[in-house]
């Protein structure tokens, strides 16, 4: 199996790693498997089946958020967040909600996407256009987009 791509993003400095920036490293992970799904009506395997995958990647942010940073209903640590991984055995209970929050992110990286179909397609063509896409901070944050070969150097798709 091989990756169609992946995504790669840059967080703005932030003094803290907080419940709300780790659940949204989730959906950008995601968002490439939403992508597929909302833009064509199902998903294929790139974004799967392999270590460092963007599901792989979403999964382990997912278990630290229970496991090492104690975000769950009840706070608790089991290992340090550099041991905990997609692969790392939790209790039931936690992998129950490892299994929310990727279902909570996933409905909503689907649910954005679906209101941003228009730009979904648009920058799709450019992808395929261009066999790469880069957006900068006026495409992230609301601005006008460009093509590929006009945008800043920023969040990297392909």
């Amino acid at each position: 199996v091989q990756s169609a791509g992946q995504v790669e993003y840059r967080i703005k400095d932030s003094m803290l790693t907080t419940e709300h920036l780790l659940r949204a490293q989730i959906r950008m992970a995601l968002a490439g498997m939403a992508a597929e799904e909302v833009g064509l009506g199902s998903r294929s395997t790139g974004g799967s089946a392999f270590a460092g995958s963007d599901l792989d990647v979403a999964t382990g942010i997912a278990k630290r958020v229970l496991g090492s940073f104690g975000m769950g209903e009840i706070p608790r640590f089991y290992a340090a967040a550099d041991r905990v991984g997609s692969e790392f055995w939790l209790p039931p209970a936690l992998s129950q909600g490892v299994d929310r929050i990727l279902r909570s992110e996933w409905e909503n990286a689907k649910e954005t996407l679906r209101k941003e179909r228009s730009l979904l397609v648009r920058l799709a063509a450019d992808l395929v256009a261009a066999g790469h896409l880069s957006l900068g901070p006026n495409d992230v944050d609301g601005g006008p987009h460009q093509s590929p070969s006009k945008s800043a150097e920023g969040n990297t798709l392909g």
